[in-house]
């Protein structure tokens, strides 16, 4: 017969076998990854909140290696254009602040926002490039509702289309621009980003899309694309407009930028894209009729 010590280890090496196996360990929460695109795990869906606050993205800073700080490639460069006023980079010389119009403001560089401007309305967009700053995956809530609505039917036709910015807050333009002036100059930044308070995705309204035909790049290349192609086929069924027109870089202040795209609403963006002008041509009223 085993001493009585060793019965007692016995029973405590049951109990604590017992105890390991029983104790309810928490699983870690995960997002839900989904994407109609079996190969391309790196796209998240995320449920539209509905906060009883207005919602504000947390702040933060890109760092210079942030694809977002990276200037965006260019294709064959447009014909020199003189500035429509102001300086040689085309600010206005007196900016007036913008008049809130709802989903019309316009914001340039004539027009700018102030440093605590924030929509009240900012709700998150589904489909995204994860590589890029969290603060930037949202959009005021009808454009984002419409943004998700149009991804959806990108997808039914075999088409992934996904943004990689679209609000920014005045302070992480402010770090953006600088990024971009230290590695550019101020003259070639000012080509194609916008000097804080100057930059419409402060209003909620804009976003920079890309597929995975670029490598979700920001590109001269996205043109001719399958997912360009439908998207200046079918986006101002959604609302939205190719801001930056090639060849209108004298209005807008702005190179050709086949990537970035501004909610406007429906009417107003079938108007502009059929007249094939600007949101500037649009509010100065030469195509309302």
């Amino acid at each position: 017969m085993k001493p009585l010590w060793k019965w007692v280890i016995i029973l405590l090496v049951i109990i604590i076998e017992f105890l390991v196996w029983t104790y309810p360990y928490e699983e870690e929460v995960r997002p839900f990854a989904w994407s109609p695109w079996e190969d391309k795990p790196e796209i998240i869906q995320q449920e539209p909140q509905s906060p009883s606050e207005p919602l504000e993205p947390q702040s933060q800073k890109p760092s210079a290696e942030d694809p977002e700080t990276q200037k965006p490639t260019e294709g064959e460069p447009e014909p020199a254009e003189q500035p429509q006023s102001g300086d040689a980079s085309g600010y206005s010389e007196t900016p007036k602040p913008a008049d809130d119009t709802g989903l019309m403001i316009l914001v340039n560089k004539e027009y700018f926002l102030s440093r605590d401007y924030v929509p009240n309305d900012l709700a998150p967009i589904r489909y995204y490039a994860t590589d890029r700053s969290p603060e930037g995956r949202y959009m005021r809530k009808e454009a984002a509702d419409q943004f998700n609505r149009m991804a959806e039917a990108a997808a039914t036709e075999g088409l992934e289309i996904v943004m990689t910015t679209a609000y920014r807050s005045y302070g992480f333009q402010t770090t953006l621009y600088n990024n971009y002036v230290k590695a550019h100059g101020q003259k070639e930044a000012d080509r194609f980003s916008a000097r804080p308070g100057h930059s419409e995705h402060q209003t909620g309204l804009a976003v920079d899309i890309s597929a995975p035909s670029v490598g979700y790049a920001l590109t001269q290349d996205f043109e001719g694309t399958p997912e360009w192609e439908w998207l200046m086929e079918h986006a101002r069924e959604y609302g939205f407009i190719l801001r930056y027109p090639k060849g209108k870089a004298q209005i807008t202040g702005y190179m050709y930028e086949p990537w970035h795209f501004r909610y406007v609403g429906v009417e107003p963006a079938k108007k502009i894209e059929e007249s094939a002008i600007t949101l500037e041509e649009y509010l100065s009223g030469s195509s309302r009729s």
